[in-house]
């Protein structure tokens, strides 16, 4: 059982998501981290007395390449809409250049630095790809990538050999194994021929061990044990979408593999299911799923907490950096110590944006519109971060008469 240290990366995860995890990272909209991203690569170079270099050039031509797109505009471009972004990723490159004119994605993930971008290691793909369909060829042609925030997984390397697909059991050493339910992960990417030992682990293999602030910038460095308990006979790389499992099922399909299970047993969805009905009137099996489903359940839980605290955070940050104050009320309803103007939805803001929602049943002004709260946003996506000490609202929901 080798003793690794942890290390962290979000390889797998889908572009919008990844814009998403950056948003939310430094407390903006997926807009204004769009503009953010933009304002920084044009920058490249802004401080050289010389003039830009052709690699700040690079970076230039890489933010012209996503405003030509609309990349910003996401009454054009939707939220969900990666192709603008996608279109670059394609064209430039992910380590080697692919365009004279454009920075790989390495290079200007580099510039973007951590604060801007959630994982500065991240690509698209990982070694496992699940095939959900085949050309004439029998060539994939329309793929997934393991999900590194729903698929707890660890990477191969000199530290951990092992083959894609195979189980691996994690532990903290000094915690009793009983205390540690979520302890399986599926090896879902390989580095072949890297020397480095760490135990480099995904998202949810993280929030499995307790991290519940998960940087895939930063390794933890903390130890674990690791061990194989059900290896995958070949190193295959396409799979069927039938073995992407769940975090739950992983942890079943890790347990029964070490209580003796064949991985062929355990491997897909459907074999697991297969297995499991063996084991229904196992004692240790059921008392096992019991405690994999409360473990689950206070992950959630603990989970959201965490979010919350990020929130505030970022809310902090946006007020000390001036935040987008709401230009107008209701001028005829006063409310608190200081008489400020009650604010609704369709309030608009400094910037030109607009309150989007409030609390229906509780209106005010002569339009009765509903009166907005620090749970409102605004139709850029911006939360409302202030608002008047001591008065609270609250309303019943409203129903048509009759």
């Amino acid at each position: 059982m080798p003793r690794l240290a942890v290390a962290h990366q979000a390889e797998g995860m889908t572009l919008p998501r990844m814009e998403q995890k950056s948003a939310e990272k430094t407390g903006r909209s997926i807009e204004e981290w769009r503009r953010a991203v933009l304002d920084k690569l044009k920058s490249a170079g802004a401080d050289n007395k010389k003039g830009p270099t052709a690699s700040d050039k690079q970076l230039h031509a890489a933010a012209k390449y996503l405003e030509d797109r609309s990349w910003t505009d996401t009454t054009k471009n939707p939220v969900g809409n990666d192709a603008a972004f996608s279109q670059l990723l394609d064209a430039q490159g992910y380590s080697s250049a692919k365009s004279d004119e454009l920075p790989t994605f390495r290079r200007m993930a580099k510039h973007l630095g951590s604060d801007l971008f959630y994982d500065m290691g991240w690509q698209r793909r990982t070694s496992i790809s699940y095939v959900l369909e085949r050309d004439k060829k029998g060539n994939a042609s329309k793929i997934e990538y393991a999900d590194p925030e729903t698929e707890p997984g660890i990477v191969s390397r000199a530290g951990l050999p092992a083959n894609l697909g195979s189980f691996v059991k994690l532990l903290k050493p000094g915690v009793a194994e009983a205390d540690q339910p979520l302890r399986y992960a599926k090896v879902v990417d390989g580095k072949p021929g890297d020397t480095d030992p760490s135990a480099e682990i995904n998202i949810a293999a993280g929030q499995n061990m307790g991290d519940y602030d998960f940087d895939p910038n930063a390794a933890s460095g903390a130890p674990v044990d690791a061990t194989v308990v059900g290896a995958n006979p070949s190193n295959q790389f396409e799979y069927k979408p039938d073995a992407k499992l769940s975090n739950e099922s992983t942890q079943y399909a890790g347990y029964l593999s070490e209580r003796g299970e064949p991985y062929s047993n355990v491997s897909t969805n459907k074999a697991l299911g297969e297995t499991m009905e063996k084991y229904k009137n196992d004692d240790k099996f059921k008392a096992y799923q019991e405690q994999v489903k409360k473990a689950l359940k206070e992950q959630k839980e603990k989970l959201e907490e965490a979010k919350k605290k990020k929130a505030a955070k970022a809310k902090e940050a946006a007020l000390k950096a001036g935040g987008d104050p709401v230009e107008k009320g209701i001028k005829t309803v006063l409310a608190g110590q200081d008489r400020h103007e009650i604010v609704t939805m369709t309030s608009p803001t400094r910037s030109g944006d607009i309150l989007a929602d409030g609390r229906w049943g509780t209106y005010a002004g002569l339009q009765r519109l509903p009166v907005s709260t620090l749970e409102s946003s605004t139709v850029k996506g911006k939360g409302v971060v202030t608002a008047i000490d001591n008065v609270f609202v609250e309303g019943p929901p409203t129903s048509a008469v009759g």
